[in-house]
């Protein structure tokens, strides 16, 4: 897998996480968009015909840290 697929999954893995964390029905602070099933659906299809797999949602991406 090359480097531009890795953060294209990364982007996504870190998008579910943060959708799976805040719920159906809130609102993205990414998009601001409101999270919905479908919008869910639609990135997890997305992540998994890439090559993601739903047990690396786990994984944290350090680019993504905003602890700092």
């Amino acid at each position: 897998m090359n480097r531009v697929d890795q953060k294209v999954l990364s982007s996504y893995r870190m998008l579910l996480r943060h959708y799976y964390e805040i719920g159906v029905g809130a609102k993205s602070r990414f998009y601001g968009v409101e999270i919905t099933d479908g919008l869910i659906d639609t990135i997890q299809n997305r992540y998994l015909k890439l090559g993601g797999r739903m047990k690396d949602l786990d994984t944290f991406d350090a680019e993504f840290d905003e602890s700092e």
